[in-house]
């Protein structure tokens, strides 16, 4: 039996700023103003998704200001138009994009 955590998808938004350095991360991830900025992580619970962006940055930042930290259920991917929503989803994937069922 594994003793690993079950990854599960996350919807997290953050407030970049130059000060922090570069980051990279290749799940899918979109600016979404001057300033913030949106990812898909997987990760076992809410620390592991903030973990997943703290660890992303070439210099660990000390914290970052969050916008929004969301579970999102099984077979979520953040291209995908939520019930209900008329139109296209603005968040489209890229070749570089690393996502599970993509």
């Amino acid at each position: 039996m594994s003793t690993k955590a079950k990854q599960k998808r996350w919807w997290v938004s953050w407030f970049h700023d130059s000060a922090y350095g570069a980051f990279e991360i290749h799940t899918p991830w979109w600016w979404t103003s001057d300033t913030a900025i949106c990812a898909a992580v997987m990760a076992p619970d809410e620390d592991g998704a903030r973990e997943a962006i703290f660890s992303a940055y070439d210099t660990r930042p000390s914290s970052l200001p969050w916008r929004f930290v969301e579970p999102k259920p099984d077979g979520w991917a953040p291209w995908n138009i939520d019930p209900g929503v008329e139109g296209t989803s603005r968040f489209q994937p890229k070749d570089w994009m690393q996502w599970p069922d993509s």
